[in-house]
């Protein structure tokens, strides 16, 4: 009785192994045979009896062929859920991330964040780089990636905080609708980064893309800017092309240091007395015997060879903008030095041809980061914090450098980071520092 038992069981498994198999299976025991250069009669690995068949059929449904791996010289029994290929991933396992064109990239990430705040001037204007147009090819052509000149770069894939776009955030040019420029800069170096990371390109901390002493179009409105509108405003702001003296800065910006008449740039940074702003002093208004002429034609090629040396000296200082400290409605600075004697300084007051002045610094000893914070304490001005080794400082802002306070902080070792954020949802920011031990220090 109990063999016919066995003998109609075994003959029901046979049944069932019989009507389960399918044509892919038969196919990939056909592959493996031919890598093997086996066929399926050649021994006993591949035996078609019913006991070999029987230990090959796991609940699964799946043929593990454990007989076919014979690393060790020893058969599987087909009953070992590793299947003896830990290496192989299962089938159901997610495919992985493939990198992202740049074009992909940039529209899941800094494109939509453009066209949101910068598409009234960037969408479709002749004469200014379109990078908030709809049209995805042109706002990315327009991004200038590969000029050959970082600072024109609209978007540096090598340094997200000193792409262009920022830069002029951070120089006051239109904000995302509100106050805090420096904010929206960051924001811009945040989704370069998220592009960076879609492409499989490595994301580039705040920590090592240092912002650069004088952005280009800082440097202009400090020498070039001021001057051209003292003395050809009342013609070139509004009045008559080209407008190198517009009210808007940005604009009198683009025209100075891009546009060419008869060759010649407005203001060639590389070769300041080939300029044309000087040269149309002298020749277009016919007065080249004329003193006053040629005194505002030196004073323009001054001015140009002052641009230029805010823009190329890094050597001696680094300035980082901070946001508005005294409440002046003028973003301020952190000017650091090279020269680890030189202590770091606030400067309230920055100036074209010095750092700082004495009456609006304010000296902070060494400074490896800078943080602006924003207005923590809500008191109208803004705030900023600097670090060196383990030693952190917040210092709040005031209308004065005499009236700041600081508030000092020590931590177990390096501090890496300094982190504003509100995490209790008061509308106050908690500021804490993160050292290399991934400890947190609250101030």
């Amino acid at each position: 009785m109990k063999f016919a038992q066995i003998t109609l069981l075994l003959s029901l498994g046979l049944l069932t192994a019989c009507t389960e198999e399918t044509e892919t299976e038969l196919s990939v025991f056909d592959v493996i045979n031919e890598e093997n250069g086996n066929d399926n009669n050649d021994g006993s690995d591949n035996n078609n009896d019913n006991d070999s068949n029987t230990d090959n059929n796991n609940d699964s449904g799946n043929s593990d062929d454990d007989s076919n791996n014979n690393d060790n010289g020893n058969n599987d029994d087909g009953n070992d859920d590793d299947g003896g290929n830990e290496e192989t991933p299962p089938d159901n396992a997610p495919p992985a991330a493939q990198p992202k064109d740049d074009a992909t990239a940039f529209s899941e990430t800094l494109h939509p964040l453009l066209v949101a705040n910068c598409a009234a001037c960037h969408a479709d204007s002749p004469g200014l780089p379109n990078f908030a147009s709809n049209d995805l090819e042109v706002a990315l052509n327009d991004l200038a990636l590969d000029n050959a000149e970082p600072t024109n770069r609209l978007v540096n894939l090598e340094s997200p905080r000193n792409s262009k776009i920022a830069v002029w955030l951070r120089t006051e040019h239109y904000c995302f609708g509100d106050v805090d420029c420096y904010a929206d800069a960051e924001l811009v170096a945040e989704e370069i980064n998220k592009w960076l990371e879609l492409t499989n390109k490595p994301a580039i901390p705040a920590a090592n893309d240092l912002i650069k002493a004088i952005d280009d179009q800082l440097a202009f409105q400090r020498t070039l800017y001021p001057y051209s509108q003292a003395t050809c405003g009342s013609c070139h702001a509004a009045a008559s092309v080209p407008l190198f003296a517009s009210n808007t800065l940005q604009t009198a910006y683009e025209i100075s240091k891009f546009v060419e008449s008869e060759g010649m740039l407005l203001a060639d940074l590389d070769n300041p007395e080939n300029s044309r702003l000087p040269a149309k002093t002298l020749t277009i208004h016919g007065c080249a015997d004329n003193t006053e002429c040629r005194e505002i034609a030196d004073g323009y090629i001054t001015n140009i060879e002052l641009w230029k040396k805010l823009v190329t000296d890094e050597v001696s200082a680094a300035a980082k903008a901070i946001g508005d400290i005294n409440a002046d409605g003028s973003i301020d600075y952190v000017i650091t030095y090279t020269d680890a004697s030189k202590a770091a300084q606030l400067s309230l007051d920055y100036s074209a041809t010095t750092h700082a002045t004495s009456e609006n610094t304010l000296t902070l000893g060494k400074a490896d980061l800078i943080t602006a914070l924003g207005d923590v304490n809500l008191d109208g001005y803004d705030d900023f914090a600097i670090a060196s080794g383990k030693q952190a400082t917040i210092i709040y802002g005031a209308p004065t450098t005499h009236k700041m306070i600081s508030k000092p902080l020590t931590a177990a070792s390096q501090i890496l980071e300094i982190i504003a954020e509100d995490n209790n949802q008061d509308g106050i920011k908690e500021i804490s520092v993160l050292d290399s031990q991934k400890a947190t220090y609250s101030f």
